[in-house]
């Protein structure tokens, strides 16, 4: 999924919220099973909404999934827009 929304983006340079909706549209194909469905689809609704990248998106649902708050990173912009993430940078992790 991380793929497709890559190029949608790169180059086909769909808007987010297309490419939120073109996303959802695969995920609902019928007989088609996508392994963490219900979190891809949080993760670009939240992509879409929150101005993140797809990806920070995802990882930050599943740490949130997972019980896990903190995050340690040098973009630090995108997860502290992520609800239940508090993002240090490395230096500040300990």
């Amino acid at each position: 999924m991380a793929e497709i929304v890559r190029t949608l983006e790169s180059y086909y340079d769909l808007p987010r919220d297309e490419i939120r909706n073109r996303i959802l549209a695969v995920l609902d194909t019928p007989g088609l099973l996508v392994e963490n469905a219900d979190l891809v689809g949080q993760a670009v609704s939240a992509y879409a909404a929150l101005n993140v990248d797809f990806v920070d998106a995802f990882n930050a649902l599943w740490m949130t999934g997972q019980g896990l708050g903190r995050m340690a990173t040098f973009d630090t912009g995108h997860f502290s827009r992520l609800p239940g993430i508090t993002a240090v940078t490395p230096d500040k992790a300990r």
